[in-house]
């Protein structure tokens, strides 16, 4: 049996799966998907999700920093400047997450999670269940 089952291999999975050991806990992570694997996204850690990885003293893989971005999509036009937005591979940055992390890995398809309770395919036991939602 496993303290916690958390739910998805996503960056918040992650960092709750390094938290999980931090505190020693037995953790098993769960996700459709085994990592690495590519991600549909443009790999931008905001200055507020950086900012929270270093606090809790998580490396991760980063190539570069934007401080302008400019967005153009028909006549609209709009440029943010501000704090740098570190960029990094998605596959890179969840694989990094979870080597860090003391919590094993399956690969499975949770079903439904209702009043606190995930289903899956396989048995799978815990004190709690992080049903955790990102991308």
């Amino acid at each position: 049996m496993y303290d916690v089952v958390i739910i998805g291999a996503g960056p918040a999975g992650g960092a709750a799966a390094i938290a999980a050991g931090r505190l020693g806990l037995k953790a098993l992570v769960v996700d459709r998907f085994k990592p690495p694997r590519e991600k549909p996204c443009g790999g931008g850690l905001t200055p507020r999700a950086w900012k929270m990885l270093e606090r809790m003293g998580i490396e991760y893989p980063w190539y570069g920093e934007c401080a302008e971005v400019k967005v153009k999509v028909a006549d609209i036009r709009y440029t943010h400047r501000g704090e740098p937005i570190k960029v990094t591979r998605r596959p890179d940055f969840d694989k990094a997450l979870l080597d860090q992390s003391s919590a094993e890995f399956a690969v499975d398809r949770i079903l439904r999670i209702e009043g606190g309770r995930a289903s899956s395919k396989s048995p799978i036991s815990s004190q709690v269940t992080l049903g955790i939602a990102s991308s």
